[in-house]
């Protein structure tokens, strides 16, 4: 994996352009997709150390599925996942895999300062949303 090697995943292409622009000037090498079954494409083909990921995405495959396949596929990935409902979030969490969690909405800068951690280049810590 490459250090600071990011994979942002939204359908919404200007909450994308957001994060793609803040991540990148803070440094980061940034790829994006905007659907489940592009992410999974991604991920085979090239290695991140965290994926920033929506819930709510359109494809075969729905936020659950698509954390559990990502860390079944890179057990070391750093997991970002954002979300707008508390429900969603509760979901992801019963898979028992380890992410960090982001509720909108949300400042830029704490997106920078949690996918900062997760890569390893900021104190980790506890990180709260």
């Amino acid at each position: 994996m490459e250090d600071g090697r990011i994979l942002v995943v939204d359908s919404e292409e200007f909450n994308r352009y957001l994060m793609v622009e803040v991540l990148t000037r803070a440094g980061f090498v940034v790829d994006e997709a905007d659907y489940s079954e592009a992410t999974l494409d991604l991920l085979r083909a090239d290695g991140y150390k965290v994926l920033v990921m929506d819930t709510h995405l359109p494809g075969k495959l729905d936020g659950v599925e698509l954390v559990r396949r990502a860390h079944n596929s890179d057990p070391e990935l750093c997991l970002l996942v954002i979300a707008g409902r508390p429900d969603a979030i509760e979901r992801l969490r019963k898979t028992g895999i380890r992410m960090e969690t982001l509720r909108k909405p949300f400042k830029l800068t704490r997106l920078v300062e949690i996918v900062q951690q997760l890569a390893g280049i900021a104190p980790c810590g506890h990180l709260t949303h």
